[in-house]
């Protein structure tokens, strides 16, 4: 808690009021008075329609500052493009191997589909060694 709140605390609600609404009627009657002084030696006393509008840097500065976002930005490109490529790679390279072990895979199985083959054609063409196999 601050001094300024133990000292508005110790205060009457009455006096407290009233010392707020002094401090107003003081401060809006100062700005009145301001005003009238103001307009009669044509002072303006509004802010411009394009206040808010005025630049404070110069064009040349923001130049720069729109250059430097636009290199930024173009960095960040080029790192997502370059990390989505190495994702390209990698998936690529999974996919390769997938196709390899199927190749062999594949291979595997006619290999055994020819033996099974040349099994049988032994086994019709030669009785006799089908069943000293068995």
């Amino acid at each position: 808690m601050s001094i300024s709140t133990v000292l508005f605390h110790s205060w009457p609600l009455r006096q407290l009021t009233s010392h707020c609404l002094c401090s107003y009627k003081q401060a809006l009657h100062g700005a009145k008075a301001a005003r009238v002084l103001a307009t009669e030696h044509h002072l303006p006393f509004t802010r411009p329609d394009d206040f808010f509008a005025e630049m404070v840097k110069t064009d040349a500065h923001m130049e720069r500052i729109r250059q430097r976002l636009l290199d930024e930005s173009a960095g960040i490109a080029k790192s997502e493009a370059r990390r989505r490529e190495r994702e390209g790679k990698k998936i690529g390279k999974q996919v390769q191997l997938e196709k390899l072990k199927e190749r062999e895979h594949s291979k595997k199985d006619m290999e055994e589909r020819l033996k099974g083959l040349k099994r049988s054609a032994l086994c019709f063409s030669v009785p006799h060694r089908c069943l000293s196999a068995h």
